[in-house]
């Protein structure tokens, strides 16, 4: 498999790289500045989610996209910013995808938007409190994936959602540094 993965340089986005990579899959590493570090084979590519073009000559040939690039604040000022990336760069993404032929797209969501549940852990039927839509980081990553969910059910790439949860010192969370849920995992494999 040939995989594009946009956010390369984040997170999970370097750690998805190099598990693709580790796999031996192809792997185009797509991020604003090409990443510095990356696996051996792993094509390092500069690019924006907001354009349409590089995002079309990166999709070219490949065969998935797992998309990961977002920007992650809680700040209020940041509101514009992420509308435009988590939003309008999802939607451009699944455009490429599209206009590439590319026949999967793995969307990275966030575990923000499924939860707080009062009594029990949030699932992916379970959405944030009205309230918590207040913060624009929740409401754009939300609605971002419903853009998914209205182009999957227009077009002809399929394509998933995952939550994950990122745990550890930085977050108070002792566990292990990241953790997917069972039912995002069982998204990913394509079983909805």
């Amino acid at each position: 498999m040939k995989a594009l993965v946009t956010g390369a340089s984040g997170f999970i986005g370097s750690h998805v790289v190099a598990a693709l990579a580790a796999a031996g899959h192809e792997v185009r590493a797509f991020d604003r500045r090409a990443p510095a570090e990356v696996p051996v084979g792993v094509e390092a590519v500069a690019g924006d989610v907001l354009d349409a073009d590089a995002l079309t000559r990166a999709a070219q040939g490949c065969d998935a996209v797992f998309h990961l690039a977002a920007l992650y604040s809680y700040a209020r000022a940041h509101a514009r910013a992420m509308q435009a990336v988590n939003v309008e760069g999802t939607r451009a993404v699944l455009d490429a995808a599209a206009r590439s032929g590319v026949r999967r797209v793995v969307h990275t969501s966030s575990c923000a938007t499924c939860g707080p549940v009062a009594g029990r852990a949030a699932t992916e039927a379970d959405e944030p409190p009205g309230w918590e839509l207040a913060v624009p980081y929740k409401r754009t990553k939300l609605e971002g994936e419903r853009s998914r969910w209205t182009r999957r059910a227009t077009g002809s790439t399929s394509s998933w959602s995952t939550r994950p949860r990122r745990s550890g010192p930085a977050t108070g969370v002792r566990r292990r540094p990241a953790r997917w849920s069972p039912t995002s995992r069982a998204d990913v494999r394509g079983r909805t």
